[in-house]
């Protein structure tokens, strides 16, 4: 049939343990729960529900692998975009002067200009 919780449990215990992407541990483990219950369904019991076979029980749960393993592929390319980005405003954010300096210098540089521009308002 293919679904082995016994084989299987080491591998979900792992899966569980690990500070997976949520979605990915609920989806996974989810499914893994509910087709082999469909799977080993009596015949009749499925018929009657409209559930699936055993075989399709097996593609199902492949099928979800597979949106996941998409889903992740997605994400990557995501972060992959967000890592480039936070390196491109790093290199620039470079470029800008930093520390106490900075501050003063830019301090003394608006009051002198609120000054110059309350003279000339006065004269």
């Amino acid at each position: 049939m293919g679904f082995d919780p016994e084989q299987d449990a080491d591998f979900l215990a792992e899966l569980s343990g690990k500070k997976a992407e949520d979605r990915l541990l609920e989806t996974l483990v989810n499914s893994y729960q509910t087709w082999p219950l469909t799977a080993w369904a009596p015949e009749e019991e499925r018929e009657r529900e409209g559930n699936a076979t055993p075989e399709q029980c097996k593609k199902n749960f492949l099928q979800n692998i597979d949106e996941e393993i998409d889903h992740l592929m997605q994400c990557q390319k995501a972060r992959a975009s967000i890592e480039f980005k936070r390196r491109e405003l790093e290199s620039v954010r470079q470029l800008v002067p930093d520390g106490p300096g900075v501050v003063t210098a830019l301090v003394c540089f608006s009051l002198s200009t609120c000054l110059a521009s309350a003279k000339k308002a006065f004269q």
